[in-house]
Protein backbone atom coordinates (compact mmCIF):
# COMPACT_ATOMS: atom_id res chain seq x y z
CA UNK A 1 0.00 0.00 0.00
CA UNK A 2 2.94 2.42 0.50
CA UNK A 3 3.34 2.80 -3.24
CA UNK A 4 -0.26 4.00 -3.64
CA UNK A 5 -0.16 6.90 -1.12
CA UNK A 6 1.28 9.57 -3.45
CA UNK A 7 -1.34 8.79 -6.09
CA UNK A 8 -4.21 9.03 -3.59
CA UNK A 9 -2.86 12.36 -2.28
CA UNK A 10 -2.77 13.83 -5.76
CA UNK A 11 -6.38 12.77 -6.38
CA UNK A 12 -7.55 14.34 -3.10
CA UNK A 13 -5.87 17.65 -3.92
CA UNK A 14 -7.36 17.66 -7.41
CA UNK A 15 -10.89 17.08 -6.02
CA UNK A 16 -10.46 19.87 -3.44
CA UNK A 17 -9.31 22.30 -6.08
CA UNK A 18 -12.36 21.73 -8.25
CA UNK A 19 -14.96 21.95 -5.47
CA UNK A 20 -16.98 24.93 -4.12
CA UNK A 21 -15.13 27.76 -2.45
CA UNK A 22 -11.81 26.16 -3.08
CA UNK A 23 -12.07 26.46 -6.86
CA UNK A 24 -9.54 28.67 -8.72
CA UNK A 25 -11.06 31.64 -10.60
CA UNK A 26 -11.43 31.20 -14.33
CA UNK A 27 -9.37 33.52 -16.53
CA UNK A 28 -12.51 35.34 -17.77
CA UNK A 29 -13.42 36.50 -14.27
CA UNK A 30 -10.05 38.22 -13.50
CA UNK A 31 -10.33 42.10 -13.41
CA UNK A 32 -7.06 43.84 -14.31
CA UNK A 33 -6.83 47.39 -12.90
CA UNK A 34 -4.64 49.52 -15.20
CA UNK A 35 -1.93 51.66 -13.63
CA UNK A 36 -2.86 55.35 -13.33
CA UNK A 37 -1.41 57.53 -16.11
CA UNK A 38 1.12 60.13 -15.04
CA UNK A 39 0.07 63.79 -14.95
CA UNK A 40 3.66 65.01 -14.58
CA UNK A 41 4.18 68.15 -16.73
CA UNK A 42 7.47 69.28 -15.20
CA UNK A 43 10.57 69.92 -17.24
CA UNK A 44 14.26 70.46 -16.72
CA UNK A 45 16.69 72.21 -19.03
CA UNK A 46 20.44 72.51 -19.31
CA UNK A 47 19.88 75.91 -20.94
CA UNK A 48 18.47 78.66 -18.75
CA UNK A 49 16.77 78.18 -15.39
CA UNK A 50 13.28 76.84 -14.61
CA UNK A 51 11.35 79.11 -12.25
CA UNK A 52 7.79 77.95 -11.76
CA UNK A 53 6.19 77.96 -15.18
CA UNK A 54 8.94 80.01 -16.79
CA UNK A 55 12.28 79.19 -18.34
CA UNK A 56 14.47 82.24 -17.77
CA UNK A 57 18.04 83.42 -18.47
CA UNK A 58 18.10 81.84 -21.91
CA UNK A 59 21.23 83.16 -23.67
CA UNK A 60 20.61 85.49 -26.61
CA UNK A 61 21.00 83.64 -29.90
CA UNK A 62 19.77 80.28 -28.60
CA UNK A 63 18.05 78.38 -31.40
CA UNK A 64 14.89 76.31 -31.27
CA UNK A 65 16.95 73.21 -32.04
CA UNK A 66 19.49 73.76 -29.26
CA UNK A 67 16.78 74.50 -26.69
CA UNK A 68 14.84 71.42 -27.72
CA UNK A 69 17.94 69.27 -27.19
CA UNK A 70 18.44 70.79 -23.72
CA UNK A 71 14.94 70.02 -22.39
CA UNK A 72 13.93 66.85 -20.54
CA UNK A 73 10.36 66.00 -19.49
CA UNK A 74 8.84 63.12 -17.54
CA UNK A 75 8.68 59.61 -18.97
CA UNK A 76 5.84 59.25 -21.49
CA UNK A 77 5.34 63.05 -21.57
CA UNK A 78 6.10 65.14 -24.64
CA UNK A 79 6.68 68.82 -25.40
CA UNK A 80 6.65 71.35 -28.22
CA UNK A 81 8.20 74.81 -28.59
CA UNK A 82 5.38 76.92 -30.03
CA UNK A 83 4.29 80.37 -31.00
CA UNK A 84 2.01 82.21 -28.59
CA UNK A 85 -1.08 80.35 -29.88
CA UNK A 86 0.29 77.15 -28.36
CA UNK A 87 -0.27 75.21 -31.59
CA UNK A 88 2.07 76.57 -34.25
CA UNK A 89 5.56 75.10 -33.91
CA UNK A 90 8.09 77.92 -33.52
CA UNK A 91 10.60 78.31 -36.34
CA UNK A 92 12.67 80.85 -34.41
CA UNK A 93 13.08 81.38 -30.69
CA UNK A 94 11.74 84.71 -29.43
CA UNK A 95 10.52 86.12 -26.14
CA UNK A 96 6.94 85.34 -27.21
CA UNK A 97 7.65 81.64 -27.80
CA UNK A 98 6.29 79.15 -25.26
CA UNK A 99 6.92 75.53 -24.31
CA UNK A 100 3.85 73.30 -24.07
CA UNK A 101 4.36 70.09 -22.07
CA UNK A 102 1.75 67.33 -22.44
CA UNK A 103 1.74 64.65 -19.74
CA UNK A 104 0.97 60.95 -20.25
CA UNK A 105 -2.66 61.58 -19.23
CA UNK A 106 -2.87 64.56 -21.65
CA UNK A 107 -2.65 67.18 -18.89
CA UNK A 108 -0.89 70.27 -20.26
CA UNK A 109 1.34 72.97 -18.84
CA UNK A 110 2.69 76.09 -20.54
CA UNK A 111 6.11 77.59 -19.83
CA UNK A 112 6.96 81.13 -20.89
CA UNK A 113 10.47 82.05 -22.02
CA UNK A 114 12.74 84.91 -20.97
CA UNK A 115 15.68 85.43 -23.32
CA UNK A 116 18.62 87.54 -22.21
CA UNK A 117 19.10 90.85 -23.99
CA UNK A 118 21.24 91.04 -27.10
CA UNK A 119 24.61 92.18 -25.68
CA UNK A 120 25.11 94.47 -28.70
CA UNK A 121 22.05 96.58 -27.80
CA UNK A 122 23.09 99.82 -26.11
CA UNK A 123 19.54 101.19 -25.86
CA UNK A 124 16.17 99.86 -26.99
CA UNK A 125 13.09 102.00 -26.54
CA UNK A 126 9.92 100.73 -28.20
CA UNK A 127 7.88 103.75 -27.25
CA UNK A 128 8.62 106.09 -24.36
CA UNK A 129 7.06 106.44 -20.91
CA UNK A 130 7.77 108.82 -18.06
CA UNK A 131 8.32 105.85 -15.73
CA UNK A 132 11.56 104.86 -17.47
CA UNK A 133 14.52 106.44 -15.70
CA UNK A 134 16.95 106.03 -18.58
CA UNK A 135 15.76 109.32 -20.09
CA UNK A 136 13.66 112.41 -19.46
CA UNK A 137 10.79 113.50 -21.72
CA UNK A 138 10.63 117.27 -22.21
CA UNK A 139 7.19 118.42 -23.47
CA UNK A 140 6.77 115.80 -26.20
CA UNK A 141 3.25 114.34 -26.10
CA UNK A 142 2.35 110.65 -25.97
CA UNK A 143 0.36 109.48 -29.02
CA UNK A 144 -0.51 106.26 -30.78
CA UNK A 145 2.35 105.11 -32.94
CA UNK A 146 2.98 102.41 -35.49
CA UNK A 147 0.88 99.24 -35.38
CA UNK A 148 -0.90 100.08 -32.13
CA UNK A 149 2.08 101.20 -30.05
CA UNK A 150 0.46 103.49 -27.46
CA UNK A 151 3.72 105.01 -26.21
CA UNK A 152 5.03 106.83 -29.25
CA UNK A 153 5.87 110.53 -28.89
CA UNK A 154 4.70 113.50 -30.93
CA UNK A 155 7.17 116.36 -31.41
CA UNK A 156 5.44 119.50 -32.66
CA UNK A 157 8.49 121.14 -34.27
CA UNK A 158 7.43 124.56 -32.97
CA UNK A 159 10.61 126.65 -32.56
CA UNK A 160 8.98 128.47 -29.65
CA UNK A 161 8.88 125.26 -27.61
CA UNK A 162 11.59 122.76 -26.85
CA UNK A 163 10.26 119.24 -27.36
CA UNK A 164 12.84 116.49 -26.92
CA UNK A 165 13.92 113.41 -24.98
CA UNK A 166 17.30 113.46 -23.26
CA UNK A 167 19.37 110.53 -22.01
CA UNK A 168 22.66 111.08 -20.16
CA UNK A 169 26.01 110.26 -21.72
CA UNK A 170 27.58 106.87 -21.11
CA UNK A 171 30.62 105.17 -22.58
CA UNK A 172 28.53 102.68 -24.58
CA UNK A 173 26.99 105.53 -26.61
CA UNK A 174 30.32 106.59 -28.16
CA UNK A 175 30.24 103.79 -30.79
CA UNK A 176 33.70 104.75 -31.93
CA UNK A 177 34.48 102.04 -34.48
CA UNK A 178 31.05 100.67 -35.34
CA UNK A 179 27.43 101.32 -34.58
CA UNK A 180 23.83 101.01 -35.71
CA UNK A 181 21.06 103.53 -35.11
CA UNK A 182 17.53 102.38 -35.88
CA UNK A 183 14.38 104.51 -35.69
CA UNK A 184 10.75 104.28 -36.74
CA UNK A 185 9.32 107.71 -37.50
CA UNK A 186 6.52 109.61 -39.19
CA UNK A 187 7.23 113.06 -40.53
CA UNK A 188 4.31 115.49 -40.33
CA UNK A 189 6.11 118.56 -41.62
CA UNK A 190 9.45 119.42 -43.21
CA UNK A 191 11.63 121.52 -40.91
CA UNK A 192 15.17 122.30 -42.12
CA UNK A 193 17.89 120.30 -40.38
CA UNK A 194 15.40 118.72 -37.94
CA UNK A 195 17.04 116.23 -35.61
CA UNK A 196 15.72 112.69 -35.15
CA UNK A 197 18.47 111.45 -32.84
CA UNK A 198 21.68 113.25 -31.98
CA UNK A 199 24.65 112.46 -29.71
CA UNK A 200 25.47 115.93 -28.45
CA UNK A 201 23.40 118.75 -26.94
CA UNK A 202 25.31 122.04 -27.09
CA UNK A 203 24.26 124.84 -29.43
CA UNK A 204 27.79 125.23 -30.79
CA UNK A 205 27.92 121.46 -31.58
CA UNK A 206 31.18 121.16 -29.68
CA UNK A 207 30.04 117.85 -28.19
CA UNK A 208 28.54 116.42 -31.39
CA UNK A 209 29.50 112.77 -32.06
CA UNK A 210 26.90 111.28 -34.42
CA UNK A 211 23.38 111.93 -35.56
CA UNK A 212 20.44 111.18 -37.85
CA UNK A 213 18.48 114.17 -39.15
CA UNK A 214 17.06 116.02 -42.12
CA UNK A 215 19.53 117.96 -44.26
CA UNK A 216 19.55 120.25 -47.25
CA UNK A 217 20.73 118.15 -50.19
CA UNK A 218 20.20 118.35 -53.93
CA UNK A 219 17.86 121.33 -53.50
CA UNK A 220 15.63 119.70 -50.86
CA UNK A 221 15.26 120.09 -47.09
CA UNK A 222 13.51 116.68 -46.88
CA UNK A 223 16.59 114.47 -47.27
CA UNK A 224 18.02 112.24 -44.57
CA UNK A 225 21.56 112.55 -43.29
CA UNK A 226 23.54 110.06 -41.19
CA UNK A 227 26.67 111.78 -39.89
CA UNK A 228 29.60 110.97 -37.62
CA UNK A 229 32.26 113.32 -36.25
CA UNK A 230 35.95 112.46 -35.94
CA UNK A 231 38.53 113.46 -33.37
CA UNK A 232 39.44 116.55 -35.41
CA UNK A 233 35.87 117.90 -35.13
CA UNK A 234 35.08 117.39 -38.80
CA UNK A 235 32.09 115.30 -39.78
CA UNK A 236 31.25 113.13 -42.75
CA UNK A 237 27.86 111.77 -43.74
CA UNK A 238 25.76 109.75 -46.13
CA UNK A 239 22.67 111.41 -47.60
CA UNK A 240 19.27 110.04 -48.49
CA UNK A 241 18.51 109.79 -52.19
CA UNK A 242 14.85 110.89 -52.03
CA UNK A 243 12.55 113.29 -50.20
CA UNK A 244 10.68 112.03 -47.16
CA UNK A 245 6.94 112.57 -47.48
CA UNK A 246 4.75 113.99 -44.70
CA UNK A 247 2.31 111.50 -43.21
CA UNK A 248 4.40 108.45 -44.14
CA UNK A 249 6.05 105.99 -41.74
CA UNK A 250 9.74 105.32 -42.31
CA UNK A 251 11.97 102.64 -40.83
CA UNK A 252 15.43 104.20 -40.93
CA UNK A 253 18.69 102.46 -40.10
CA UNK A 254 22.12 104.05 -40.17
CA UNK A 255 25.28 101.98 -39.71
CA UNK A 256 29.00 102.60 -39.68
CA UNK A 257 32.19 100.63 -39.27
CA UNK A 258 35.87 101.34 -39.91
CA UNK A 259 35.34 101.55 -43.68
CA UNK A 260 31.77 102.56 -44.57
CA UNK A 261 28.67 104.52 -43.55
CA UNK A 262 25.36 103.10 -44.81
CA UNK A 263 21.82 104.46 -44.79
CA UNK A 264 18.79 102.16 -45.11
CA UNK A 265 15.16 103.19 -45.55
CA UNK A 266 12.32 100.68 -45.25
CA UNK A 267 14.64 97.70 -45.36
CA UNK A 268 16.60 98.78 -48.45
CA UNK A 269 20.10 100.24 -48.72
CA UNK A 270 19.59 103.81 -49.91
CA UNK A 271 23.22 104.94 -50.13
CA UNK A 272 26.67 104.52 -48.60
CA UNK A 273 29.94 106.42 -48.36
CA UNK A 274 33.48 105.76 -47.21
CA UNK A 275 34.37 106.33 -43.56
CA UNK A 276 37.39 108.65 -43.43
CA UNK A 277 37.07 109.84 -39.80
CA UNK A 278 39.35 107.32 -38.15
CA UNK A 279 36.65 106.71 -35.56
CA UNK A 280 33.84 108.62 -33.83
CA UNK A 281 35.08 111.06 -31.22
CA UNK A 282 34.24 110.51 -27.56
CA UNK A 283 32.34 113.40 -25.99
CA UNK A 284 30.32 113.97 -22.82
CA UNK A 285 27.28 115.15 -24.78
CA UNK A 286 23.90 113.68 -23.88
CA UNK A 287 21.70 111.78 -26.32
CA UNK A 288 18.88 113.91 -27.75
CA UNK A 289 15.81 112.38 -29.42
CA UNK A 290 13.33 114.47 -31.39
CA UNK A 291 15.71 117.40 -31.90
CA UNK A 292 19.37 118.23 -32.37
CA UNK A 293 19.70 120.21 -29.15
CA UNK A 294 18.35 120.46 -25.63
CA UNK A 295 18.59 124.25 -25.72
CA UNK A 296 17.52 127.01 -28.08
CA UNK A 297 19.70 127.42 -31.16
CA UNK A 298 17.93 130.61 -32.22
CA UNK A 299 14.39 131.96 -32.48
CA UNK A 300 13.92 130.74 -36.02
CA UNK A 301 15.07 127.14 -35.52
CA UNK A 302 14.28 126.62 -31.85
CA UNK A 303 16.21 123.51 -30.80
CA UNK A 304 16.13 122.24 -34.43
CA UNK A 305 13.30 119.89 -33.58
CA UNK A 306 11.47 117.14 -35.40
CA UNK A 307 7.90 117.68 -36.60
CA UNK A 308 6.19 114.30 -36.31
CA UNK A 309 6.11 111.05 -34.38
CA UNK A 310 8.99 108.92 -33.17
CA UNK A 311 7.85 105.42 -32.33
CA UNK A 312 11.09 103.72 -31.33
CA UNK A 313 14.84 104.08 -31.05
CA UNK A 314 17.36 101.22 -31.00
CA UNK A 315 21.10 101.77 -30.70
CA UNK A 316 23.62 98.97 -31.20
CA UNK A 317 27.36 98.62 -30.80
CA UNK A 318 27.66 96.41 -33.89
CA UNK A 319 26.84 96.89 -37.56
CA UNK A 320 23.75 95.24 -39.00
CA UNK A 321 24.08 93.88 -42.53
CA UNK A 322 21.61 94.14 -45.43
CA UNK A 323 19.76 90.93 -44.56
CA UNK A 324 19.44 91.82 -40.88
CA UNK A 325 18.06 95.28 -41.68
CA UNK A 326 15.49 93.81 -44.05
CA UNK A 327 14.46 91.23 -41.44
CA UNK A 328 13.90 93.96 -38.88
CA UNK A 329 11.81 95.99 -41.33
CA UNK A 330 9.70 92.97 -42.22
CA UNK A 331 9.09 92.26 -38.53
CA UNK A 332 7.39 95.60 -37.88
Amino acid sequence: MKTLRPIILVLILFMIGCSGSGSAPSPSSVQIVPAALSSDTTLTSTIGEVRGNSLVNIPFGTTVESLRAAITVAAEARFDICETDGRTVAANLTGSSIIVVTAEDDAKATYTLAILKDPAIVAEWIGFTSEIREYVIADAQKVDGHNGNVNALLFDGDPATLDYVIAPDKDALTLRNRGTVEVLVRMDGILPFAGIIHKGEHRDFSDEAWGLQLWYHEGSHARLLLMITGDDGNWIGVYGSFDLQPGQWYHIVGTWDETTLRLYVNGVLDDETANTTGGVRDTSGSLIIGAQLSEMYNAGYGNIGWDGVIDRVIIRSDTLNDAQVLTRYNSL
